[in-house]
């Protein structure tokens, strides 16, 4: 499609053609003679009688030039502004003609009847003011082509044509609830009134192409009514809908005006009300309002703009205020610091004294209200204060560290010793006596409840500990196949007393247990209570004789078996 500025380099802007007229009878008397057409019917003999010619006009300046010359100096004087009257652009054919029909009036006279050269020079300027005239009409023509071209692209365009979707950012007013609701209409009108603004420019330049172009008053007329019913299409939606949209932005910008109290605001929502408003501002300039509504919004944000600087100016003087106390309240808790350090430098607090008055004083630094500047450097004069201290609590910690090693070591070399111990008597328990590794064995058991051995040593511990109770097992046995057959016999009846009498103890273990039940359940009848408590330490002395009798058999299978 050939945008408005490709229409308007091509066009040109002659002024409106004049008429050839026809040569008076002093013309035809004295111009070279010219062969008329045959005559083909009476219908063209007849001729309609010529209206009046007006007598024609030249300017006044000419006129006083003319009246000091000579006729031969007239008549190349007007040659010449005829000539000049064509070299313009687009040619002055009002003026070529009636200075060539005022020169014509002086060609009655004698001198221009065999004045052949100007008679030649006439005729060619005559001759080239028709050739410019066909020129003119074939730009006139052209011109109107690309007229009804662009006229006919924006038609098309208004149908097919799609409105854009974001005409501007619209993520600054999605906080604001009073333009977040309307926000989808805004970017959807702005989006049409784009295209309807830049139609209507397109259809008031063709608008003044068109009058400036040299047209048929018909064809002409034709090409402005297109261009109305255009306008129809544009200019009254465009208004209606700028009025839309100015009446809901000044809605909005009141409701949001409203909507602010200053007097309970921070200086930081201070600070975002004014980027609100900068940001409304700049949102006034990218909607097409109406003027009325554009400065009644500029006004009413002007306004709300300098009363939030008086308020800021509170807020400000408020916030020195607090600074103040703030700042106060800093130097009161490094005092404090300093004095609890001082207190520790001199002895006159202990080490754990000091650490827990400098958390006391940390807690106390949270509950004082600190702005965000003294807070930090509060952290960080509170870091310096008890530096000392952290040092010598390092210190005395990589002591500690020192001393656990120390031990850890000790412990190990314990666990090595008791390891070597364990292997020892391993290695030597089948050729020991077989008491005597019966004692080591118990020592080195008792022993492994105070090492702290990890899993593993324990693990390996047992299963050294498992082999020397494997060869005392196996020593025990070759002792007992080693003995007498009196030995045998009198060993087997100790076994089975033994077991007669650990059947026994379990009997007595029993019937113990059913008497304190049944004592248990007796509730406030005091004389069965006391029946079966008698009855309970009978019970008693019995299991007591029976264990004593089960040592005894122990100790003499014991003393068969070495």
């Amino acid at each position: 499609m050939q945008t408005l500025m490709e229409i308007s380099s091509t066009t040109i802007n002659p002024q409106p053609e004049e008429p050839v007229p026809v040569a008076s009878t002093s013309e035809a008397q004295t111009a070279p003679p010219v062969t008329e057409p045959k005559k083909t019917s009476e219908k063209s003999k007849e001729k309609k009688p010529r209206p009046p010619e007006e007598p024609p006009v030249v300017p006044a300046d000419l006129l006083t030039r003319l009246e000091s010359l000579s006729l031969p100096e007239k008549s190349q004087l007007l040659l010449d502004e005829i000539e000049k009257s064509l070299a313009v652009r687009p040619p002055n054919y009002k003026l070529f003609w009636d200075l060539r029909r005022y020169l014509l009036a002086f060609t009655k006279d004698p001198y221009f009847t065999e004045n052949k050269t100007f008679w030649d020079r006439l005729h060619g300027l005559t001759s080239e003011a028709r050739r410019l005239k066909e020129v003119l009409a074939e730009e006139s023509a052209y011109a109107q082509e690309q007229i009804d071209l662009a006229i006919q692209a924006v038609e098309k365009e208004l149908v097919e044509q799609e409105i854009p979707a974001e005409p501007f950012d619209p993520r600054p007013f999605e906080d604001l609830a009073q333009f977040k609701d309307n926000l989808h209409f805004y970017l959807e009108s702005q989006g049409e009134l784009i295209l309807l603004n830049a139609y209507a420019s397109r259809v008031n330049a063709l608008r003044k192409e068109l009058t400036k172009l040299p047209l048929r008053m018909k064809t002409k007329n034709a090409l402005f009514d297109r261009l109305s019913a255009l306008g129809d299409q544009i200019f009254p939606r465009r208004k209606e809908l700028i009025q839309e949209v100015s009446d809901k932005f000044v809605a909005d910008v009141q409701q949001f005006v409203q909507s602010i109290q200053l007097a309970k605001l921070a200086p930081r929502e201070l600070s975002l009300v004014k980027g609100a408003i900068k940001s409304l501002q700049s949102l006034a300039k990218s909607l097409t309002l109406n003027t009325v509504a554009f400065n009644q919004t500029r006004e009413t944000l002007s306004r709300l703009w300098d009363n939030m600087k008086g308020a800021e100016k509170e807020k400000f003087a408020e916030r020195d205020a607090e600074r103040e106390d703030s700042k106060k309240g800093l130097d009161d808790l490094l005092e404090q610091g300093r004095k609890i350090m001082e207190e520790w430098t001199t002895g006159a607090k202990s080490l754990n004294e000091t650490e827990k008055s400098l958390e006391d004083l940390l807690s106390i630094g949270r509950r004082t209200r600190l702005d965000r500047f003294h807070v930090k450097d509060w952290k960080d004069s509170y870091t310096v204060l008890r530096a000392p201290l952290d040092l010598e609590l390092d210190k005395m910690a990589a002591e500690r560290r020192s001393l656990d090693q120390k031990r850890e070591t000790e412990k190990q070399d314990r666990i090595i010793a008791f390891k070597t111990e364990i292997k020892t008597l391993r290695e030597n328990a089948k050729a020991a006596d077989l008491e005597q590794v019966e004692n080591d064995l118990g020592a080195l058991t008792q022993k492994i409840a105070t090492l702290g051995l990890s899993k593993s040593d324990k693990q390996e511990t047992e299963k050294e500990l498992r082999q020397i109770r494997e060869i005392i097992r196996i020593k025990k046995e070759e002792t007992l196949l080693s003995l007498s057959s009196d030995d045998k016999l009198k060993l087997d009846n100790l076994r089975e007393v033994l077991e007669n009498r650990l059947q026994r103890k379990k009997e007595i273990r029993d019937r113990l247990e059913e008497l304190r039940k049944a004592k248990g359940a007796t509730g406030f009848d005091f004389e069965q209570a006391l029946l079966l408590e008698t009855q309970i330490q009978e019970e008693r002395q019995a299991l007591e004789q029976i264990n004593n009798s089960i040592g005894i058999i122990e100790e003499e299978i014991e003393s068969l078996c070495k």
